[in-house]
């Protein structure tokens, strides 16, 4: 199964931050992460949709990388982009921007149609809502309905299985509507044609990383499970310094006398964590001093 990861924004919402595809976090780029969920999960071949600014960078971290040439174009560019390198396969289609975890991938994979990832809200969130029948297929994508003026309560998440990928790209390049809103135009003249798109329910952990401070969540789930508990015997701790919990600490760390250290944290490489100082629930990276 083939993947497209598109990551071709230009993270303006993340100034003074850099794009947000190489900040690191629990020690690698995000970008890395999620290369690296998506075949965890079975998608063995990916393929990286960049745009001009960081198609150089992203090559540094996967194999294949292609450029999406006209970014006004969107989502639908994106993926006709990437059309050429999936080779006719059925393919996923994950935004950089979004974060689930591994099952909500795993889920989408058990469909036999096209599916689209849908994550149960308790309260309103601007974006794309989906009407489903009573069989769970999606009837139409409603774009920011408004609060109180919502279809359900399934917002589209941009994890999307494709079955059928010649319909899709047909119906990409017949879509009139520029921007943004293209790809969803495609989806639902596919509807009107008799495609059928499932609402494959997801009630994990999501985060949509638009602003720095999203990131203050991603960490916990990065945080690989096999690393948890994990403490470099490259690292210093005092014998009057307190571990305890779900911690990861990398090489060169250093933890001086009557420090605490309360999980879940990570500390990365030569971090300094100071006499008396209180860690807890925190990310700090590579080279900080607290």
């Amino acid at each position: 199964m083939k993947a497209i990861l598109l990551a071709a924004g230009q993270s303006k919402r993340m100034a003074p931050l850099p794009d947000k595809n190489f900040l690191e976090v629990v020690g690698s780029p995000l970008i890395v992460h999620q290369i690296g969920q998506l075949k965890r999960c079975g998608f063995r071949d990916v393929v990286v949709v960049g745009g001009r600014h960081n198609v150089k960078e992203l090559r540094r971290f996967a194999k294949n990388v292609v450029e999406q040439k006209k970014l006004e174009e969107g989502m639908a560019g994106a993926v006709l982009s990437a059309e050429s390198a999936l080779d006719g396969h059925d393919f996923l289609i994950l935004s950089s921007n979004d974060i689930v975890e591994d099952f909500a991938l795993r889920s989408l994979l058990k469909s036999k149609s096209t599916a689209l990832l849908a994550k149960k809200v308790k309260s309103y969130f601007p974006g794309g809502y989906l009407k489903v029948d009573r069989r769970g297929y999606i009837e139409k994508i409603v774009e920011k309905p408004g609060a109180g003026k919502e279809p359900s309560d399934l917002v589209n998440i941009v994890a999307h299985l494709h079955r059928e990928p010649k319909k899709l790209f047909e119906a990409l390049k017949k879509a009139e509507a520029g921007g943004d809103d293209r790809y969803e135009v495609a989806l639902d003249s596919m509807i009107s044609a008799g495609v059928l798109l499932q609402a494959v329910s997801y009630d994990g952990m999501w985060q949509a990383v638009k602003y720095p401070w999203h990131l203050l969540e991603v960490w916990k789930l990065l945080m690989p499970k096999k690393s948890s508990g994990k403490i470099s015997k490259k690292a210093q701790i005092a014998k009057t310094a307190t571990v305890r919990g779900d911690v990861v600490i990398e090489d060169g760390v250093k933890i001086f006398d009557g420090a605490v250290v309360q999980g879940p944290a990570y500390i990365g490489k030569n971090a300094v964590i100071a006499m008396n100082a209180l860690v807890r629930e925190s990310h700090i990276s590579e080279g900080c001093v607290i």
